[in-house]
Parts: C-alpha cells; structure tokens; sequence
C-alpha cells in the first residue's frame, strides 16, 4: 500500500474542501474523468531488492479468491498550514472516515480484477459540514486492475454526473488514491529481515514528484506479512498543471519534500491491508501569480492515517 501518496492526495483534497472551490492554493485537484472513460494505465513503480533477508524464504504474491470480498475502514486526521507574505494559516481539518468494499471478480494472467464501492464518507466534525461535502462520495463504485505484486495498473471510478466542479476534483484525488490498495512485493523470494526500496514517479493534480518508499519485511508467519515502512518525497520547480485553477491564476511549484513512516499487516489472500498505520508530512513552496494577488506560498500537510481491513459480512 502506498499509503504516503494517497495521505498528500486526500489531506490536500480535503483541505480545498474546507477552504472552497475559490481558494488559490489547489493542487491536489484534477478535472473529473467522464463516466464511461476507459481505466487509465498507471506509471509501474521500480522494485529493488537491498536484502533478501533469512534463509527461509518465499515468493510474496497476492491470492485473493474470485468472489471474496472484503472491507477497508480508513481514517484520516489531518493538519495544513499555509503561509502567504509571511502570514501563517493553520488549519485542522476533522478526521475523516472512509469505508470502501473491495470484490475480486476474476484473476487471469496474474492479474487480479476487482470492483471497489464507498460505503460510507464522513467525519467527525462535531457541525457536520465536512460530512456534507463528503456525502457524494458514498455509493461511488469503480474498477481497478492489481498484479499479483501489487502493483496497480489501472483504476477508474464512476464519478456522478451534476456535481460542483470543486467535489468532482475532490473525487478525482480519492480515485487517484484507490489505486495504491497494496504494497508493492518484490520479484525474487524473501526472508524475514529482508528489505526493497519502491520508487514511483507520481503526477497527482498536476504536481509531479518522486516517492522513494523503504519496506522491511519484519516477519510472515501463514501468508500474513509484518511490514515495516519509511517514505520520502521529493519534487522539482515546475508550473503547476490544472484545469480547475480559477481563470488567470499561475502557480509555479518551487519544491516539495516530505518523509513519513508506517506500519502495515498484509494477508496474501485479502485485497485489503488486515491494518496499516502512517504518519507523514510534506512541504510544499509555491509562488502564485493571480489577478488579486501574487506572491510566494508555503503549505505544509501533516497527516495521521489509519487502516483495518477485513472480509465483508455477505
């Protein structure tokens, strides 16, 4: 599971929930794919081997049985500080809760093919204005391919029709971040001890960067593998790409860089990681050029997240 990508996508998607569709500041966003639109293939992230650990090794690769089908309950508690002319904004945003069902609907070449469902969207704002603007994501479905090391190779949503172009960006980051369900195994056998390095170039709302993840295969006792794992993030200066930046509005990303770290329980034969935990924080300094102000922008994204899975009640 690419836990670190997904927590910059949702916490920035979230925050541009709470600031509105007007704020400046709006990279986490990207125009909505119309309904009918075909799986987009996914940039494969490149897999080393640093060590292959003890003796007693194995081959790690997801089984899921056509048909099974399980549950993710997720939460994300977030906080974002944005800093304008030397003014600082902080910000908490209500931890959010998501709960996505996952079906397996046939495996074939090595490939698994699933069908995924939100469930429930919400949080625990005590007003329940973020639960508000995250009700259109409930009853959302889509599709995802998965190879057998986890790697996706593509995801796409049935995002609804009619809605406010700042909710269908928001969706865009959540279908964006259902592709990383899994973590990324390596080709040869392992042992415990053993660790590889997953580096995936990420385009995520226009805002390119490289992610170098470090895993550590603490131990796997009947399919069911303890992980550990360390993150970094890392972004060149670049014009930031987005087709739902308000009109006349430019903004040049100066650099990003962030560095997390986690937990994960992985059962080969579920879809869903048992539990995952992660914390993370990125930095991100912007200029921004607009009609009512320009200047250099800083945002930093600190973000809590947590992960249980289990098999669906039929």
């Amino acid at each position: 599971m690419h836990s670190f990508a997904r927590t910059i996508s949702w916490s920035a998607a979230a925050a541009m929930i709470v600031l509105g569709a007007g704020a400046v500041a709006q990279p986490a966003t990207q125009p909505a794919a119309q309904p009918d639109a075909q799986p987009a293939a996914k940039p494969e992230p490149k897999i080393e081997v640093t060590s292959r650990g003890g003796e007693e090794r194995t081959a790690l690769r997801y089984a899921p049985a056509v048909g099974s089908a399980f549950v993710a309950n997720m939460r994300m508690k977030s906080k974002v500080t944005q800093s304008f002319q030397g003014q600082q904004m902080p910000m908490d945003i209500p931890a959010m809760i998501f709960v996505v069902k996952t079906t397996v609907d046939k495996v074939e070449d090595g490939q698994i093919h699933y069908t995924m469902t939100f469930q429930e969207a919400r949080s625990d704002d005590p007003n329940q204005d973020l639960t508000a603007m995250l009700d259109p994501i409930v009853g959302v479905s889509g599709k995802g391919v998965l190879t057998e090391r986890g790697v996706s190779k593509s995801v796409d949503m049935d995002i609804p029709q009619g809605l406010a172009p700042q909710m269908e960006g928001q969706l865009e980051s959540v279908k964006n971040s259902m592709g990383e369900l899994a973590v990324a195994l390596p080709a040869e056998p392992v042992g415990a001890g053993a660790t590889w390095i997953v580096t995936t170039e990420i385009d995520q709302g226009g805002i390119k960067f490289e992610q170098v993840a470090n895993f550590t295969l603490v131990g796997i006792k009947g399919g069911i593998a303890e992980l550990k794992v360390t993150s970094t993030q890392s972004g060149e200066e670049q014009k930031i790409e987005n087709d739902q930046m308000p009109a006349g509005v430019d903004i040049t990303l100066k650099s990003l860089e962030g560095a997390g770290e986690g937990t994960t329980t992985v059962n080969l034969a579920w879809l869903v990681p048992v539990k995952a935990t992660v914390a993370n924080t990125v930095n991100m300094n912007m200029s921004v050029v607009s009609p009512q102000m320009s200047g250099d922008m800083g945002q930093s994204i600190e973000v809590n997240y947590s992960m249980e899975g289990k098999p669906a009640e039929d």
